[in-house]
C-alpha cells in the first residue's frame, strides 16, 4: 500500500483531514499532521512530521498548497522544509493539484 504524508498550513487543517479521508477511500494510507489531533508545540510537531516523511515506507509527501490571504498556492516555512525533507530522503513531492489530477488519471 502506498503511503502519503500530507502537509501544509494549519489554517488549512479542516481540507487536510476531509483529502485525507478521500484518499484513503482510494485505497492509499494516509498520515495527517499529528498536530491536528493531538495539542503540541510546532517543535514538537516539526520533529514528528519529519520522522514519519522520514520513514522507509513513506512514498511521497502531498503539500496542500491552497491561497491563504493574498499569497496563492501557499507554501509556509514548516511545508518548504518538509518538501525539503522529502527531497533529502529520496521520496516523491507532490502539491495538492498537480497531485489530485495523478489520481484521477490513473487510478
Amino acid at each position: 500500500m502506498k503511503r502519503i504524508v500530507l502537509c501544509g498550513s494549519r489554517k488549512f487543517k479542516d481540507m487536510i483531514i476531509r483529502l485525507g479521508k478521500e484518499i484513503e477511500t482510494k485505497g492509499y494510507e494516509v498520515v495527517i499532521p499529528r498536530e491536528f489531533i493531538v495539542p503540541m508545540s510546532k517543535k514538537e510537531h516539526a520533529k514528528l512530521h519529519f520522522s514519519e516523511i522520514a520513514k522507509e515506507d513513506t512514498d511521497c509527501i502531498l503539500v496542500v498548497n491552497e491561497d491563504k490571504g493574498d499569497a496563492k498556492n501557499y507554501i509556509g516555512p514548516n511545508s518548504f522544509a518538509e518538501i525539503a525533507m522529502a527531497f533529502f530522503y529520496d521520496k516523491k513531492v507532490f502539491l495538492k493539484m498537480i497531485y489530485m489530477n495523478h489520481i484521477k488519471m490513473n487510478y
